[in-house]
């Protein structure tokens, strides 16, 4: 599955029964359809809150439930909005499948020539591979 287009909150073999089979009537993709978090809802939230001036959701691996969302904020100006009051105000507007369990604050989120978010970019920089030089949101991601 893309990162760019969705996260998956759970893993299937969290839905299983004991002996590692779905219950009986439900089918795979029935469940994957259920559990997908699309980052532009997310996204979408976090724009609506006043100190925020860009964000971009990304997925990343987590053990237990197999994907999480991340976010990577741009703050306005002078803004003291923290990392708590960003993920509660997710939290009560989404499943709690869909919070976001990071926050990560940037100087920008890059872009590409069209202006859509680079996410694959951001999602290798919360994985740990090294920054890009000369890049502000990888240096504000190294110094979170």
């Amino acid at each position: 599955m893309p990162m760019a287009t969705s996260l998956t909150a759970l893993a299937v073999r969290d839905i299983n029964n004991a002996d590692g089979k779905l219950p009986s009537g439900i089918l795979p993709s029935a469940i994957l359809q259920i559990l997908l978090v699309p980052p532009a809802k997310l996204e979408h939230l976090l724009h609506s809150l006043s100190d925020v001036t860009d964000a971009t959701v990304v997925p990343y691996p987590q053990e237990d439930v197999g994907q999480i969302p991340v976010a990577f904020v741009v703050r306005q100006p002078g803004s003291n909005l923290s990392q708590s009051q960003v993920m509660d105000y997710v939290a009560k507007q989404v499943a709690p499948y869909k919070k976001i369990r990071k926050v990560v604050f940037v100087n920008s989120v890059p872009k590409s020539a069209t202006g859509k978010a680079l996410r694959r970019e951001l999602a290798n920089l919360a994985l740990g591979d090294p920054p890009v030089e000369n890049c502000d949101f990888c240096l504000a991601f190294m110094r979170s």
